[in-house]
This record gives structure tokens, C-alpha cells and sequence, in this order.
């Protein structure tokens, strides 16, 4: 099994010695983006970032993204938690704060060194389209940004804004390939659907406790955990439970958003008792009533507008049940768009108790959704 180590000794380029006689150069002048960035605080680095993009033609983070960004930010944690559905813009958001972190944060790497920031993914495919929106991004900022297959691992090596030697190194997640080399943050993209090709086991904690040492317990330094609805029992779902800690900032729905969360859970269940599914509407309808400012499962449409919470509904429509495994529909789209895999408020209620123990059931159970592709 390959791993990091190898991969940091093929980026890595020997310098040529100065000779005693060669004249001292002036250094280059920055480029625009570094200077642009430069008197920023983090956050407003990665605002100015977005705004680059959206003028290059990349769509805009949404409002729920940037609002919550920015409580991260302001916690000052190391890490930022998420839970948020399926097409919620979490892969092409989070990229971006990979790359203002990686190229905005003062650091000093030694010479001879490149530090990496490491994204995270379900498989293969994943890992490669993580690294080519990564250098669609550099590139509309005017960084020079070639992807190449370094011991089998999409990578991007670069400099930062002050002429440090930096790479962002997509991975496929397993314990190995994270051991090694310096990081300067990390991105752990879809942890509850992570599995080892080794021991076909979720190894996300030992990646985090791997990925945390590779940090060297520098100040300044920013992950993301993201991850779909999945597994309760998984390590993501732990630490969403667990909430805030001095480690970790749990993102949040806030208050300013409440209003757009239950909304999406409303008009569906209106769908649905117009298709004559009036348990799935009344369990959906008491489920909206749970939601608060604090609660940390983000539905689809919150994070990602462009997707209607009646379309997202839509779309399970067209997955075969027999591809569900038992599931129903509805509780398929509670989970994967709603970001709900268990309500104990809901069981409470005594409203259709026997559906929420068989999708808690079969939720524990079933394989990863049909159109996930996973190629690792």
C-alpha cells in the first residue's frame, strides 16, 4: 500500500546550489491574488476568493454556506463539523475553503519541504474530482495548477501566497495513505461512507487521530468533517451528537434560516398527502416541528437553494424500490435530502411508530445508495 511519504518524495525537487560568486536577486513581486488576500483576516480571505470565482462564472456559495462558514471562523476550532444532504454543495464548497486556507494562511515551510492538505474521499472517482475542481479554482485565480497522478494519487503541487511549496493530495480513504507528511489542514469529505479496501471497515477514526498528528499541533490550522445522513453509529454522526466542543464547531441551521428548513419539510408533506401518503405527510409534518436555530441535520434546499425540497422529493421517484432495499420512498428522502436517520422526538409522538423502527432497521442495514459510484 502506497502512502503519503512516497508521494511527498516525488513532488519534492532538489535545488540547485548557489555558487559563492552568484549575484543576490531581488525577490519576484507577488502575484495579484497574494497581494489582494494579504491585509485579509481568513474568513474575508475565502470571501474574496468566492467573489473571484463568481466573476470567473462559478456559481456563488450560498447564504446558509457563507453564514455558517463564518461561525466557524469566528469559533476559532480546529474543526468544522457537518451534516448536510445530499447536493447540498458540500464537495465544491468545501474545496474552495481548502484552497484559501492552503494559499492564505502564513506559515513557514523549511526548505526542502512540501506540506500538504489532504482531501479526504469515498473512492477513487471521488478523489478526482475533487483534485479538478481544485485546479479549475487555482486556475481562475491565475495560479499555475497541473494535476498529476503522483503514486496513483490525483495531486496539485503549488506555492502559497509567500513562496512556500504546497500540494493538495486527493485520497481515497484508507488509515496508510494519511501517515507521514506535514499538513496544513484537511478536508474528510462524505466520513460516515468511508471504507477501507483493507478491512472494509469505516476507518475514520484512525484516520482523524492519523490526520491530527500529521498537524504537528501548529495554531492556525483548519479541518472540515462532512458527511450525508448515514450511519448513527459512525464517528461523523458521533461528534454531530456530541456538538460543540473545544475541538470541534458543529454547524448549525441559525436562526435566520429556521424559517427555509421547515418550509422545504412542509411542502413536501403537503406532496405527499396530495399523493394520498398521509402517514408520510403527518411523520414529516411532526418531524418540522422538532427543528430549532440549534439543530445541526442541514436538509438539501437549505444548503443549496437551487435544489427545491418538492424536487429533491421528486427525484427519489425515479429510483426503483427494489433499489431501496425495503425502504420507503419517503424515509430514502428523509435521509438522503433531509438529513434525518433517526428522531427520538418524533417516535415520541407515537406518530407511525412501526415506520421509523423499520427505517432505523433498514437504514443500519442497507448498502450505500445505488448512484453512489465507488471505484477504491
Amino acid at each position: 500500500m502506497m502512502d503519503l511519504d512516497d508521494t511527498l518524495a516525488k513532488l519534492l525537487k532538489p535545488t540547485a546550489p548557489i555558487s559563492k560568486g552568484s549575484p543576490v536577486r531581488a525577490l519576484p513581486e507577488a502575484p495579484a491574488w497574494a497581494s489582494a488576500t494579504r491585509e485579509r483576516v481568513p474568513f474575508e480571505r475565502l470571501m474574496w476568493l468566492d467573489g473571484q470565482l463568481v466573476t470567473g462564472g462559478f456559481p456563488s456559495m450560498s447564504p446558509w454556506w457563507r453564514a455558517e462558514l463564518s461561525r466557524f471562523y469566528a469559533s476559532g476550532k480546529r474543526w468544522g463539523v457537518y451534516l448536510v444532504g445530499r447536493g447540498g454543495g458540500k464537495s465544491t464548497t468545501l474545496t474552495r475553503v481548502a484552497v484559501a486556507e492552503s494559499l492564505f494562511t502564513e506559515r513557514a515551510v523549511p526548505p526542502g519541504q512540501r506540506w500538504i492538505w489532504p482531501f479526504v474521499s469515498v473512492g477513487t472517482a471521488d478523489s478526482r474530482r475533487r483534485i479538478t475542481e481544485i485546479g479549475a479554482i487555482l486556475r481562475a485565480i491565475g495560479v499555475e495548477a497541473e494535476a498529476k497522478q503522483i503514486q496513483g494519487q490525483p495531486t496539485i503541487a503549488t506555492e502559497d501566497a509567500r513562496g512556500n511549496a504546497i500540494a493538495f493530495v486527493a485520497i481515497a480513504g484508507t488509515i496508510s495513505a494519511v501517515s507521514g507528511p506535514t499538513s496544513i489542514g484537511a478536508t474528510i469529505d462524505e466520513e460516515a461512507k468511508l471504507k477501507d479496501r483493507d478491512s472494509n471497515a469505516n476507518p475514520a477514526r484512525e484516520l482523524i487521530a492519523s490526520i491530527l498528528q500529521t498537524f504537528r499541533a501548529r495554531p492556525g490550522i483548519r479541518g472540515i468533517r462532512c458527511s450525508s445522513a448515514w450511519d448513527e453509529k459512525s464517528s461523523h454522526a458521533a461528534a454531530v451528537h456530541e456538538g460543540d466542543t473545544e475541538a470541534n464547531h458543529v454547524g448549525r441551521i441559525g436562526l435566520a434560516f429556521l424559517d427555509a428548513a421547515r418550509d422545504g419539510f412542509l411542502d413536501v408533506a403537503a406532496w405527499e398527502e396530495q399523493h394520498n401518503d398521509v402517514n408520510a405527510a403527518k411523520t414529516i409534518r411532526v418531524y418540522a416541528t422538532t427543528l430549532t436555530a440549534e439543530s445541526p441535520r442541514i436538509p438539501t434546499w437549505l444548503a443549496n437553494p437551487t435544489i427545491g425540497a418538492v424536487a429533491s422529493r421528486l427525484e427519489v421517484e425515479a429510483v426503483p424500490a427494489t433499489a431501496l432495499g425495503g425502504m420507503s420512498r419517503t424515509a430514502y428522502w428523509l435521509r438522503e435530502n433531509g438529513s434525518v436517520t433517526s428522531s427520538p422526538k418524533v417516535e415520541r409522538t407515537g406518530v407511525d411508530r412501526a415506520s421509523w423502527a423499520g427505517f432505523l432497521e433498514l437504514n443500519a442495514t442497507m448498502p450505500a445508495p445505488p448512484f453512489d459510484v465507488e471505484i477504491a
